[in-house]
């Protein structure tokens, strides 16, 4: 992806979808991207998840199978350290580009964790950050591909 800016895409939690119900496939607008390179950096196992949407709509994504953060997580922060924007549907995955001091796009759960806050479109804690509240995931992913494409390409 020489000359295209990178989004790391988290898309969910291990065990459970914490985008409120976006799959892989409702990231498509933002995966279809020419412009951008999309790195998935699920913070657990999704190789056999990231194989059927490859068979089923012929997207490949850049993802590092080696990397497993139960047993080393710096591997992990390298991976988003190299990325140029991160978008989030996960905790940990925000919480770390945010200490990396990367551009985030965090989809926040309509119920969420405290530090996210309560306000519409940022947290007090994590400044920078760019929350993305819908009641409808296909609008929240809508939303975060605009964002996550403007900060990507200003880079």
């Amino acid at each position: 992806f020489p000359g295209r800016p990178l989004v790391a895409l988290s898309w969910r939690q291990s065990g459970h979808d914490a985008s409120g119900g976006a799959t892989l496939a409702s990231w498509l607008p933002l995966i279809d991207r020419a412009e951008l390179g999309i790195v998935a950096v699920h913070p657990g196992p999704a190789e056999t998840e990231l194989s059927h949407f490859a068979a089923e709509t012929g997207r490949n994504l850049i993802f590092d199978r080696r990397i497993d953060i139960a047993h080393d997580l710096l591997p992990f922060c390298i991976q988003l350290a190299a990325c140029d924007v991160v978008v989030a549907g996960d905790d940990l995955t925000a919480c770390v580009a945010q200490i990396l001091g990367k551009p985030l796009v965090k989809l926040a759960r309509p119920a969420d964790h405290w530090w996210w806050g309560c306000r519409e479109s940022n947290a007090i804690w994590f400044p920078g950050t760019r929350l993305i509240r819908a009641r409808e995931p296909a609008l929240a992913v809508a939303a975060i591909v605009d964002l996550a494409t403007a900060d990507a390409v200003k880079k």
